[in-house]
């Protein structure tokens, strides 16, 4: 449940008076009531018209015959217990391990009651509200009324602020509601639409290509490139496994060019649905997410996306198109309403979205917290969200537009920042012969050489200002990690900016309208690993869930066998103009803010799941063969990583195997490391034992405090007897 603040209306009244006397207007009375906050906070827009030099005179109340189509953002209920489940079905001796609900199983635990959405329908319609409706999972009411209902409804102050012939609008204070509905309302999205900043707006290097043949080691890339410069190798592919895409408009012409790019590559023809979620917010015309030509710009990555899919899967089940809106505009409110769709639906096992947006936006509107809960279900029910890291640098709030905007800061892209979706980063890819990965780095088209007429396009990357770190990512950064960091991993987004009308460097070139193009972005980078996950989840039964746990635990040890291509050098902001806002951050070895963790070869990344992230609940095995030397001294294993492992009992039965190859196994002795460093003797040498080779399981009873760590197995050939064999592998079984 969401923190309440209270109001009485004659705080409110007085915290809401405005510095401009022109700006008054009736505050609604409703004597005696009590009020709390929802997560909408309120806006400035005398702040916005300072910050586009516009005279405070432009901002107005709005008009109260305004038309707003809003969604109201509901809260799970029992949200502590609902943490509970989500972080046991992670973790390997739960007795929920991996066993994720279905959306009918998870309404019923914690969404809200259907008394609860009657009560906050009968509240809205008691207002003037009407055309209500109400999703499958009880978390959205969506419904239509004017500025004055909007006002007494929520017991705020709406303004206005008209430029160049588009309106933009927000509520003066926070959007609040009676307490009685205090802890079943979370958000009120249609609220705020907001002008973007001035300057030019974000475009894509968008350029008919030719193909340089043979491939340059920068690329441009064909989608159908990328398998194996990032090394499938015998990885299956994704056939058992369906994936969704989250965009914006008609999806008409995406399905076309995907067909088309099928045909063209010799790829299997992918099987498509289109679902279509109308308007839920907002006025028709562009928005910040669709400033203007951006629903083109929509069709254009989210044919990135369906394409490199296609081609880096190998194949899907199915891909689902999920779309919203339609026209020229997209409400946030609708695009967290496609969202929503795509999770009541659970046919996807793995979702990529193009949307992002700055975080603090996203805060402001409440569209964060609505955002969250929508992820939270998806993870419960074993989705896996992919979302772009953003592709403006750290300027993700100006769009790139760093030189026109006063006291540029550091800013990160939402809904990257949730703990509840696996944020990708973007690098510039090298190739050698066209097949094999050879190097890596941040993609940051003005790394060196600043073009004032452009915007910063560069993989987005740093610290959320108000998510929270999640426990797996503290564990691993350091206990110094208070906010969520992105991004969680890196692939291909782009390269450095082409000069005239030639073929810039790196970037992917997929067909729109039946022409090749070249795009640079992170929906390439999030799509790849959108693919690779499916690739993954359908080698897994579809039983693996969200990765980012998995991967904070993982990737940050010396275990043998590691996937990563580790990225070193480069920064996602203005290198040589320190005056602009910074260099950013800078991409180095291990985890960074430019590239996460690094990239993966999918053939490595598959084997290493397979064996660390093992879906049998208490088993962990470890099969990299060492030889048991002749002279005596003794073999020690690769480790056992285990994490997150708990008991009710001092101490915990564990059983260990091992199978050993050699022609006298009385030679040898067998004893177990623990996480502590105690040792303890499986098995003595005897010398009246002269059968060969040992497949044995000993019981033992280990300290609860000795459980999580690195463990190992120890093989000594006691009698110096020159005989040599191999310790083929070991595991533990809780």
């Amino acid at each position: 449940m969401m923190p309440m603040t209270l109001h009485s209306m004659g705080s409110v009244g007085r915290h809401a008076l405005l510095p401009c006397l022109m700006l008054m207007s009736a505050w609604p009375a409703h004597a005696g009531e009590v009020w709390v906050d929802t997560h909408t906070q309120g806006v400035s827009l005398l702040q916005q018209a300072t910050r586009q030099a516009l005279p405070l005179s432009a901002v107005q109340p709005l008009d109260v015959g305004q038309q707003l189509h809003i969604t109201v953002a509901l809260q799970w209920r029992q949200p502590d217990r609902l943490q509970t489940f989500l972080r046991e079905v992670k973790r390997r001796d739960s007795a929920v391990f991996r066993r994720y609900l279905s959306p009918a199983e998870f309404k019923s635990r914690y969404a809200p009651t259907d008394a609860q959405v009657d009560a906050v329908v009968a509240y809205l319609r008691q207002h003037g509200f009407d055309g209500i409706e109400v999703s499958p999972n009880n978390l959205l009411i969506s419904a239509r009324g004017h500025g004055a209902n909007v006002e007494t409804a929520f017991h705020t102050r709406m303004l206005q602020l008209d430029r160049d012939g588009r309106r933009a609008y927000a509520n003066e204070t926070p959007a609040q509601v009676p307490a009685a509905l205090g802890g079943i309302v979370g958000s009120v999205l249609g609220l705020q639409e907001l002008p973007s900043a001035p300057g030019p707006k974000q475009v894509p290097v968008l350029k008919r290509a030719a193909t340089p043949a043979p491939l340059r080691p920068e690329g441009p890339y064909h989608p159908e490139d990328l398998p194996p410069i990032y090394h499938v190798g015998d990885t299956p592919t994704a056939q058992a496994t369906t994936v969704g895409i989250v965009t914006g408009g008609d999806p008409t012409q995406i399905v076309r060019d995907l067909n088309s790019y099928t045909t063209g590559a010799g790829l299997p023809a992918v099987s498509t649905r289109a679902v279509s979620v109308t308007d839920k917010g907002g006025p028709g015309y562009p928005t910040q997410y669709a400033p203007p030509d951006q629903v083109q710009l929509f069709t254009i990555e989210t044919d990135v996306t369906a394409q490199v899919i296609a081609s880096v899967s190998g194949s899907v089940k199915q891909m689902v198109i999920y779309a919203a809106g339609a026209g020229d505009s997209v409400a946030e409110a609708t695009v967290v309403a496609t969202y929503n769709q795509a999770v009541v639906e659970d046919a996807a096992e793995v979702i990529a979205t193009v949307f992002h947006q700055d975080e603090l936006r996203a805060y402001q509107s409440g569209a964060q917290a609505a955002d969250d809960a929508i992820f939270q279900q998806a993870v419960a029910q074993g989705q896996t969200f992919v979302v772009p890291a953003g592709d403006n640098g750290v300027y993700e709030r100006e769009y790139g537009v760093y030189w026109t905007v006063p006291s540029v800061s550091y800013s990160v892209a939402e809904p990257a920042t949730s703990p509840y979706v696996v944020a990708v980063g973007g690098t510039q890819l090298f190739n050698s012969g066209g097949t094999t990965w050879s190097a890596e780095k941040v993609w940051n088209n003005y790394a060196y050489e600043v073009v004032r007429s452009n915007t910063l396009r560069a993989t987005g990357g740093g610290e959320s200002l108000f998510e929270p770190a999640p426990p797996w990512q503290v564990a691993t950064l350091g206990a110094q990690t208070a906010h969520r960091q992105v991004p969680d991993i890196a692939f291909l987004a782009g390269g450095q900016y082409p000069i005239a009308d030639t073929v810039g460097s790196g970037g992917i070139l997929p067909i729109f309208m039946g022409l090749d193009f070249l795009w640079e972005g992170n929906a390439t980078s999030s799509a790849i690993f959108a693919a690779v996950w499916a690739r993954i989840e359908s080698a897994h039964q579809n039983s693996l869930g969200l990765p980012t746990q998995e991967m904070y635990e993982n990737f940050a040890s010396t275990m043998p066998g590691s996937p990563l291509h580790d990225i070193a050098g480069g920064y996602n902001g203005l290198t040589r103009n320190a005056n602009y806002g910074g260099i950013g951050y800078h991409c180095d070895f291990g985890w960074d803010h430019c590239s996460g963790w690094g990239s993966l070869d999918i053939a490595r990344f598959n084997a290493y799941v397979t064996k660390y992230w093992n879906a049998n609940p208490g088993y962990y095995v470890n099969t990299d063969a060492h030889p048991v030397t002749t002279s005596g001294c003794y073999c020690t294993s690769d480790s056992i990583n285990i994490h997150n492992r708990s008991a009710n009992a001092a101490a915990l039965p564990v059983a260990v195997n091992a199978h050993v190859t050699y022609p006298k196994r009385g030679d040898l002795r067998i004893t177990l490391v623990m996480s502590d460093g105690t040792k303890k003797v499986l098995k003595q040498p005897d010398p009246n034992d002269t059968a060969a080779d040992i497949d044995a399981t000993w019981p033992v009873d280990i300290p609860v405090h000795a459980v999580d760590g690195s463990w190992r197995l120890v093989v000594d050939n006691v009698t110096h007897n020159g005989s040599a064999g191999t310790l083929v592998s070991w595991g533990m079984k809780f």
